[in-house]
């Protein structure tokens, strides 16, 4: 297997060639229905077009897209393949607020080892692997291979705050998040796709509540870089990390933490110990 670091970095180049081939159709508010009746647009077919071809390129891995799904009886044994989101937030991207995502995750034995978030409006770019840490790199598309490499940042922490702040969903909020926002007091954070687990890897926001179907190919890459910050994504009833490659790709409704949640002596540690044990807004019958 080739060296990670360096697979991660052919893996973000990937995500910015992606990004480059979107970009040209920012602004058209043409779209299709597809079976589950989400939108699809050129823009989607465009950047996983170029996605597939530069994962051929340097990797014999198999690539399940969520425009081109491997069923499950081809990958239910594999012990490697990319998951991919070619536009993650295509709701985004027709309400042109910039908040959409291309997001790769390497998958090996129902976990994300590997992930890239890439916002192509923003021009910035989170990536993760296993043990490496969670890193940022902002301005990318100007950059060669060695200068990503060289732009390294490791993604900071900010402990400063006292009142937890929940990220929200800008197409998809639901009561349920809006009365755990209300119960704990917290302040809102709306944002768009993945860019919500980036959100809570550089301590933007602590808290992001998902009762609403999402698909593997919407948490891996964002789960790995989340978890490689110190922060943590967890199934809602089981309360354990959400697992990839199932037969349904549907995740679990669940929980993501950033790492102010989870510091035991944090003014905001309440609401994971409530959330671990069923307590508070988490039990039954929330007072």
């Amino acid at each position: 297997m080739k060296n990670k670091k360096d697979l991660l970095f052919e893996v973000l180049m990937i995500a910015i060639d992606a990004g480059r081939a979107i970009l040209p159709y920012y602004g058209n508010e043409d779209y299709e229905y597809k079976e589950d009746l989400s939108p699809i647009t050129q823009a989607d077919k465009a950047a996983n077009k170029v996605i597939l071809e530069g994962l051929k390129k340097i990797s014999n891995y198999p690539i399940c897209s969520e425009e081109s799904e491997l069923e499950y009886e081809k990958r239910k044994n594999l012990d490697f393949f990319w998951l991919v989101d070619p536009l993650d937030g295509t709701k985004d991207f027709l309400a042109q607020n910039g908040q959409f995502s291309v997001n790769i995750a390497l998958i090996s034995h129902n976990s994300s080892t590997l992930g890239v978030v890439y916002a192509p409006i923003l021009d910035e770019a989170y990536i993760a692997y296993q043990g490496f840490g969670a890193y940022k790199i902002t301005q990318c598309r100007d950059k060669t291979l060695q200068d990503l490499h060289n732009s390294l940042i490791k993604i900071p922490q900010d402990f400063s705050r006292t009142r937890g702040i929940a990220c929200d969903s800008v197409h998809h909020s639901v009561e349920k998040m809006q009365n755990f926002i209300k119960y704990y007091d917290l302040e809102c954070k709306k944002l768009g796709s993945a860019l919500k687990f980036c959100a809570l890897a550089t301590s933007e926001a602590d808290f992001y509540l998902r009762v609403v179907g999402t698909k593997e190919w919407d948490s891996a890459a964002g789960q790995i870089i989340l978890e490689e910050s110190g922060g943590l994504v967890l199934s809602y009833e089981e309360k354990t990390p959400l697992s990839y490659n199932k037969e349904n790709i549907k995740n679990k409704d669940f929980m993501a933490f950033g790492i102010r949640a989870l510091q035991k002596d944090g003014a905001i540690f309440h609401i994971y110990r409530d959330f671990k044990n069923n307590l508070g807004f988490f039990s039954k019958k929330p007072n």
